[in-house]
């Protein structure tokens, strides 16, 4: 993720979920985990904007991504846990099951900052036939898909083409071994299921 996506997300969160009363400070608790642990870009960005909103603190607490889920559920069932974090978008239906999730259409529709959100990633915080939107988009990667080119030369499938001449499993079959086949043309999917609702 970018300075620039963290940065959005965090004053975003802030300034949606919390606003300053009279002279006294609001503290923001954010728990979050980090891809590289050695990564200080959040911290010089909670502390760059701590400095230039002096009525507002964000408190950060970094949490291993293996542990963050149980104690992130855990801790909110008990009435405790962040005021906002991190999130992965599989995660909504259980958590929205246990409402513990807080619809964010009221703050998003006065938000400033909305219309410098692309508009489809909205869509990752939607729950099928719910009207809410229940996460704020905070990252946005980009999957490549990678070929061997004698394979698919041997498969007689050109690669440049419309994928269409991909997704051939009786041409690549043959040709590629089991594991490679299972992933290519069976693994998405069967993600997709396991996943309910998550957009790929």
């Amino acid at each position: 993720m970018n300075r620039f996506k963290q940065s959005l997300l965090i004053a975003s969160l802030v300034l949606l979920l919390f606003t300053s009363v009279g002279t006294a400070k609001t503290v923001v608790n954010y728990w979050l985990w980090l891809d590289d642990p050695t990564d200080q870009t959040v911290q010089e960005l909670v502390q760059e904007y701590n400095a230039q909103n002096p009525d507002v603190e964000v408190v950060i607490e970094t949490i291993p991504l293996a542990n963050y889920y149980d104690q992130l559920l855990m801790a909110i069932s008990g009435g405790g846990g962040p005021d906002a974090a991190r999130f992965k978008d599989w995660w909504l239906g259980a958590f929205y099951d246990a409402d513990l999730l807080e619809d964010l259409n009221p703050f998003i529709h006065n938000w400033d900052g909305k219309d410098d959100v692309v508009p489809n990633l909205w869509n990752t915080g939607v729950i099928p036939g719910e009207e809410g939107i229940y996460m704020m988009p905070h990252q946005y990667i980009t999957f490549y898909l990678y070929y061997r080119a004698d394979w698919f030369a041997e498969a007689g499938l050109e690669p440049r083409s419309p994928l269409t001449t991909f997704w051939k499993p009786p041409k690549l079959s043959p040709i590629l071994p089991t594991t490679v086949m299972d992933s290519a043309c069976g693994g998405a999917e069967r993600e997709a299921r396991t996943s309910g609702w998550r957009l790929w």
